[in-house]
């Protein structure tokens, strides 16, 4: 008998909050934006008022939010015809800057060893990964981008390279990256 109450009761939650989740609505608001446009984010999740509200259309809206790479957490709730959409966007990159360490100059000439990027080949390297100054930051983009440029200072025989990021987030949400990047002495193979 209280196997039969509890799932009876059990399905009855399930109806009631299924129902109340359920449903069409009228109005969609975003909650924490302040770098991104709602009109291009209601085109990214292809939601549009009218249209019925449940479970699998919320963890859709989630993904497609998510793959736009603009925001940390997400969350959605609906209270009664309004779908609220909550956000923490990521935070914006302001600037990234590369300081190299690799000795004095008339060291490094001594020793033949030259520079292998120029800024304007990192510069280069942030555009094609959407890390220059105005992208969203994410720690994971940040990572792959140092992965990159340890397998190119290995390629051409800086096996002990160094690469340190720092990043400071201020107030307004803005990421400042700087990078230190001591690339180290070439290993040379001696012939006998």
């Amino acid at each position: 008998m209280k196997n039969k109450l509890r799932f009876l009761i059990a399905t009855l939650f399930f109806f009631f909050t299924t129902q109340s989740i359920s449903g069409p609505v009228e109005r969609v608001n975003f909650i924490g934006l302040n770098n991104t446009s709602e009109d291009s984010l209601l085109k990214v999740i292809s939601f549009q008022s009218g249209q019925e509200f449940n479970d699998n259309i919320s963890n859709l809206m989630i993904e497609s939010l998510f793959k736009t790479g603009l925001f940390e957490d997400i969350s959605i709730s609906q209270s009664q015809n309004n779908l609220n959409i909550t956000v923490k966007e990521n935070p914006t990159i302001k600037y990234f800057d590369f300081e190299f360490d690799s000795g004095s100059g008339l060291s490094r000439w001594l020793k033949g060893e030259k520079i292998l990027f120029t800024s304007e080949i990192l510069d280069e390297e942030l555009f094609n990964n959407n890390l220059s100054a105005g992208n969203p930051y994410t720690q994971r983009r940040l990572e792959e981008f140092i992965l990159f440029l340890e397998s190119k200072y290995s390629e051409s025989g800086y096996y002990n390279s160094i690469i340190t990021p720092s990043v400071s987030i201020d107030s307004q949400n803005r990421a400042g990256v700087e990078i230190t990047i001591d690339q180290g002495e070439r290993v040379k193979i001696d012939t006998f």
